[in-house]
């Protein structure tokens, strides 16, 4: 009997034992009861409606900012309104375990702060974003406001209709009736394509090979200009040979596909980018969109150093033209070199300006083909011997001009034959001659020796 009263009480001592260690475990074991960043471990359920609601009051005290995209307002922390008692309800039932149960340690626990929107918070969230994505966001937004964060409540805007968003940039170039048809259809690939925060596009891997250079030309120009103009980064851009009859020097970008020349830019902007494509009036116009009330940066772009590559001009010949005769058969188009730049300000890094491209352009040169046939020379005409003056005969000086003075040179004429005497060259005569263009002494000698001898 004695030995029965002594099992039943140590069987006794030892289940108090172990409830005793049981207590004490669930004490140690509560440390991770939490609601929302709240750590309500140890406490009652009385306890722990008074330290939610303490501290969901402290943070209510302040105003709450939200920033959609790069955007940032604020709302009064009353326009989040708190559901205390429902959120440590939640948690007990978490936490209930069967009466029978009662030597097993309590299960850590943990769920979210139960937070409603006020007509307050809704309204001025749905300024910012439209009504296509409110409640998906606000959603998004009570989750965060559960935490009690102390840095801003951050959504971003998947999507959005173009009347609820804003213009970022825009880009227009001019059609050839020929191209609208296949560029209406490219507009239309692209047209409300989101671009997310630090993704990347591709020319080639969005549309493909394009139907000609100048098409996807066409197409990647537009793009490069607002993606210059959003402040995005520029990976891969090509310029043209010659500056482009549909867009300023240097703001171009050319597809060629045998080259492997791509167009390729990041999206840097804070939230999500809308791209709007559509024909219109013989021109393509693309724009970029971010959602209403998205905070931008300043961005400038702007050319400097441009010089002038002066056109020359190049002669070539053909055999098939007709002698004298040349025709232009490219007319002269200058060059230039011109840098662009852009500038972008923004709250968090200031104001930097960096260089964007570095383009040459080479000049079209005059090229004018000539014949290369030579004009036949004109016969000689036959040379008339005139008829020499006899001896006796004075020649005559033209009468347009006196002859010239001459001075007199003592000559030696001893070697010639009948060679004058000093008198007879004294009263000489200086006669010039036309036909050989010389002059001549003309004097008399004696009979015996002939006459009129020179």
């Amino acid at each position: 009997m004695r030995i029965t009263k002594k099992i039943g009480v140590t069987f006794s001592l030892v289940v108090f034992s172990l409830f005793l260690l049981n207590s004490a475990n669930v004490f140690a074991s509560s440390v991770s009861s939490k609601i929302g960043p709240i750590d309500v471990s140890g406490m009652s359920k009385k306890e722990k409606n008074i330290e939610v609601r303490k501290i969901v009051d402290g943070w209510q005290k302040n105003d709450i900012a939200i920033q959609v995209g790069g955007d940032e307002f604020t709302v009064p922390g009353s326009a989040f309104n708190f559901d205390s008692q429902r959120s440590v309800e939640a948690l007990e039932k978490l936490q209930q375990k069967p009466w029978y149960d009662f030597w097993s340690k309590t299960p850590a626990a943990q769920t979210d702060l139960i937070v409603h929107a006020t007509d307050q918070l809704r309204t001025a969230v749905e300024n910012r974003i439209g009504k296509d994505e409110l409640e998906e966001k606000m959603d998004e937004l009570l989750v965060q406001a559960g935490q009690l964060p102390n840095r801003p409540l951050k959504l971003t805007v998947d999507r959005f209709d173009f009347k609820d968003g804003k213009v970022v940039s825009t880009a227009v170039v001019p059609l050839k009736q020929s191209e609208i048809e296949v560029l209406t259809a490219y507009a239309k690939q692209v047209n409300g394509k989101v671009m997310k925060p630090e993704s990347e596009f591709s020319y080639m891997k969005h549309f493909g090979v394009p139907h000609t250079v100048r098409v996807g030309s066409l197409m990647a120009t537009v793009l490069y200009q607002n993606a210059l103009s959003s402040g995005f980064e520029i990976i891969e851009r090509h310029q043209a040979l010659t500056i482009p009859n549909y867009a300023d020097a240097g703001y171009e970008a050319v597809i060629k596909t045998g080259k492997n020349q791509d167009l390729k830019f990041t999206s840097t902007h804070r939230a999500n980018v809308k791209i709007q494509a559509i024909v219109e009036k013989n021109h393509l116009i693309v724009s970029f969109y971010v959602a209403k009330g998205d905070r931008t940066d300043d961005v400038r772009v702007y050319a400097e150093g441009e010089k002038l590559v002066e056109a020359k001009e190049i002669n070539r010949y053909s055999k098939e033209l007709e002698v004298g005769h040349e025709e232009v058969v490219q007319q002269p188009k200058n060059g230039l070199v011109v840098e662009i730049y852009r500038q972008i300000t923004s709250k968090e890094s200031g104001r930097e300006k960096s260089i964007v491209s570095s383009n040459y352009y080479a000049p079209k040169h005059k090229v004018i083909l000539k014949s290369m046939a030579r004009p036949q020379p004109e016969p000689e005409e036959p040379v008339v011997d005139e008829e020499i003056p006899s001896v006796d005969e004075e020649p005559v000086a033209p009468e347009s001009e006196e002859p010239p003075v001459m001075e007199e040179e003592n000559e030696d004429l001893s070697e010639l034959p009948n060679r004058p005497t000093a008198d007879q060259l004294e009263n000489a005569e200086l006669v010039y001659s036309e036909d050989d263009d010389s002059y001549y002494y003309i004097y008399t000698i004696d009979k015996e020796k002939g006459e009129g001898q020179k």
